[in-house]
């Protein structure tokens, strides 16, 4: 049986998806436009200064993705203080596209989870049953119990306990409220 489509002839169809014949003249891998950090090897080396200070891992290890607690707006800025032009330099979009390429995601830097018991908390509970043991022996002292609240850095923090974007909030304080 014999189809007939529009503009061919009678005879055989040809099969729609049959490869071509027709090849690039230059081979076909090296079409399309390069990536910015291929086309400037520098960029890339400048991006990974910058960026490297502020990155950090799965805290527990279960992930090797690296993540970045910077923007590309803010890599950018940082580019632009180490003298490059503001012309030279790709858009925000095209350094965010940069920086996933490089294996870098946006995240909040994690605290690490504190110790469970510290090495001195046994010697501070023996100390306060100490006190208490003695004053109560003591008629005329009063016992009072106070829970102050206070924060208390016990234990292993990342970076101290401190947030690395700490003074970045701070400016942002107040915007849009």
């Amino acid at each position: 049986m014999r189809r007939l489509r529009r503009g061919w002839p009678n005879g055989p169809c040809p099969k729609p998806n049959a490869p071509s014949s027709r090849r690039a003249a230059t081979g076909g891998d090296n079409r399309g436009r390069q990536p910015c950090e291929e086309r400037d090897p520098q960029l890339a080396i400048d991006i990974r200064l910058i960026v490297e200070p502020h990155t950090h891992t799965d805290p527990e290890l279960k992930t090797d993705r690296v993540y970045l607690n910077l923007s590309a707006a803010e890599v950018r800025a940082a580019l632009q203080e180490r003298g490059d032009r503001d012309e030279e330099l790709p858009s925000e979009r095209t350094l965010r596209d940069v920086l996933n390429r490089m294996n870098y995601r946006l995240k909040r830097v994690q605290k690490g989870k504190p110790l469970k018991k510290t090495e001195h908390t046994d010697a501070i509970f023996d100390n306060v049953k100490d006190v208490r043991a003695s004053s109560a022996e003591e008629p005329e002292t009063l016992e009072i119990s106070v829970d102050t609240k206070a924060k208390v850095k016990l234990g292993e923090y990342s970076q101290g306990g401190r947030k690395s974007n700490r003074q970045r909030w701070q400016r942002c304080q107040g915007v849009g409220s």
